[in-house]
């Protein structure tokens, strides 16, 4: 009964953060990445030479989120995974969501960095280039990202046995 009630409240504390992970990716892809990958390289280079934005940027993503995030995935899986029709939504979550770290940090914050810190030296070909393939990295990690949070939603909808 308490380990079906600390499963139960993981859960919910896991929904919330990938709630706000997907959210705050949604947001930069929809506002925040349109201002500066508008017309690389002229709009890349206006956006973060000598602004503050791409450190604010990076103090989302690199915040005790995705550290609480992940914990709270290793916690839930262990206390939920007793109930059976659960494993298969928690093994799903838990894979889509090491393919997002996977992304993010072999892929996209290598692309960000290079792009962000680089593209006053960078030729205009190479800054177009890695402009379009940080926006297309961007959208599959957050298909990862919403594929476990819906992974979550569903293994919190099944009850555990009686």
């Amino acid at each position: 009964m308490i380990r079906e009630w600390v499963a139960q409240l993981l859960l919910y504390a896991l929904i919330v953060l990938y709630g706000i992970n997907v959210g705050g990716n949604v947001y930069e892809m929809l506002v925040l990445t349109p201002l500066w990958s508008a017309s690389p390289p002229e709009s890349v280079r206006k956006f973060f030479e000598g602004t503050g934005m791409a450190r604010a940027i990076q103090k989302f993503w690199l915040s005790r989120l995705a550290k609480y995030s992940l914990f709270v995935l290793v916690a839930a899986v262990i206390a939920a995974w007793n109930v059976p029709g659960r494993r298969l939504w928690l093994a799903a979550a838990v894979g889509a969501t090491a393919v997002s770290y996977a992304l993010t940090l072999g892929y996209i914050f290598r692309r960000k960095k290079v792009l962000f810190r680089s593209a006053v030296e960078l030729p205009a070909e190479q800054v177009q280039l890695k402009t379009r393939q940080f926006v297309l990295a961007d959208r599959v990690r957050l298909i990862f990202k919403f594929a476990a949070f819906l992974c979550v939603v569903q293994a919190l909808t099944i009850p555990p046995p009686r």
